[in-house]
C-alpha cells in the first residue's frame, strides 16, 4: 500500500502509476487542494503550481482505491468526482496540553492569537472586535503570535501603537505551548472562504487541547464537533459583533468561560486525540 500526499508533482505521478501497476493499493490523504490559492497572498508562481499540481492530482486520484479527507466538503468534492473510492473523514490530531486546570482568569485576562496572517484567517474581523471590547470599557490584553507575508501584516497597523497588544512574532515551539497555556481566552478566526470550508482548523483542536475557552468561526466542519456555549463561544466567520461578544461574554463569566474550556478539552480528547485519530487512521487502511 502506498500513501500519498494530497498533491500529486509531475515526478511522482509516473512512479505511482508503476506502483499502482504492480498491485499497491493507492491512498491519498487530503487535505485543502487547489483552494489555497484562494484566501492567500502566495506568489503568482506558487499559485500556478498549485493549480498545475492539483489536475495532475485529481487524474491520479481516478485511480486510487481511497482517500483521507480533512472534511465533509472535501468528501462530496470527492464521491462526485469519484464516486467508487472509498472516503474517510480524518480530523487533524494534537496531543493533550494541559498540564494543570486553571482556576481562574489573570488580571487582565489575556486573550491569544497564533497563527498564519493571510486574510483568511481573519485577523482583521479579530482586532476590530478587540477594539471594540476596550471601547466597551473592558480591561484586556491581546497577544498575537505567529506571521504572514509582509502585505498580510499590514493589518497590525489596526492596534499600532496599543499599549495593551503584543505581537511576538514566530516563537518557538516550547514558547508557543506556554503562552497557549498562559493566555486566558483563545481565538480560532477564519473567513467565510473555500479554504475555510475545505479544510479544518488545525488551531481549533490545538486550543481545545489546552482546556482555556475558545472563540471559533464556524466554518468548514468546526459545528460539527463543538457547540456553542457549550465547548467555545461559536460565532459566524467575518462579524466583529459576534467575536466582540464572545469576548465580553467570558471577561463576564470567568467560571463559565473555565469550564466552557473543559468541555472544549474533553471534545478534543474524544474527536482529535493522536490515539484516536491513529487508530481511525489504521481502520481505514485494514479494510480497503
Amino acid at each position: 500500500m502506498v500513501v500519498c500526499d494530497t498533491k500529486v508533482e509531475f515526478w511522482d505521478y509516473p512512479i505511482i502509476r508503476y506502483a499502482y501497476s504492480l498491485g499497491y493499493k493507492i491512498v491519498y490523504d487530503q487535505v485543502e487542494t487547489d483552494y489555497n490559492t484562494k484566501g492567500t497572498n502566495n506568489s503568482i508562481k506558487t499559485k500556478i503550481h498549485f493549480l498545475l499540481t492539483g489536475k495532475v492530482s485529481r487524474r491520479a486520484y481516478k485511480w486510487s482505491d481511497g482517500s483521507f479527507v480533512i472534511s465533509e466538503a472535501l468528501k462530496e468534492q470527492n464521491l462526485k468526482a469519484y464516486p467508487p473510492q472509498k472516503m474517510c473523514i480524518l480530523p487533524n490530531s494534537t496531543p493533550i496540553l494541559e498540564k494543570t486546570k486553571k482556576q481562574f482568569f489573570s488580571n487582565p485576562p489575556t486573550i491569544l492569537y497564533s497563527g498564519t496572517f493571510a486574510k483568511k484567517d481573519g485577523v482583521e474581523y479579530l482586532l476590530k472586535a478587540f477594539l471594540l471590547v476596550q471601547k466597551k470599557g473592558y480591561s484586556c490584553r491581546l497577544i498575537m503570535t505567529g506571521k504572514g507575508q509582509p502585505s498580510d501584516m499590514k493589518v497590525l497597523e489596526l492596534v499600532k501603537d496599543n499599549p495593551d497588544v503584543q505581537y511576538k512574532g514566530m516563537v518557538s515551539d516550547r514558547e508557543l505551548v506556554e503562552t497557549l497555556l498562559n493566555c486566558d481566552i483563545l481565538t480560532m478566526t477564519r473567513e467565510n472562504s473555500k479554504f475555510s470550508n475545505y479544510g479544518f482548523p488545525f488551531k481549533l483542536s490545538e486550543s481545545l487541547a489546552t482546556g482555556n475557552p475558545v472563540i471559533a468561526t464556524n466554518v468548514s466542519d468546526v459545528g460539527k464537533y463543538v457547540k456553542h456555549m457549550e465547548s467555545v463561544y461559536l460565532v459566524q466567520p467575518e462579524c466583529v459583533e459576534e467575536i466582540a461578544n464572545g469576548i465580553i461574554y467570558y471577561l463576564e463569566n470567568p467560571q463559565n468561560a473555565l469550564q466552557i474550556g473543559q468541555n472544549g478539552l474533553n471534545v478534543m480528547k474524544k474527536h482529535f486525540s493522536i490515539e484516536g485519530v491513529g487508530k481511525k487512521f489504521i481502520d481505514f487502511l485494514v479494510n480497503i
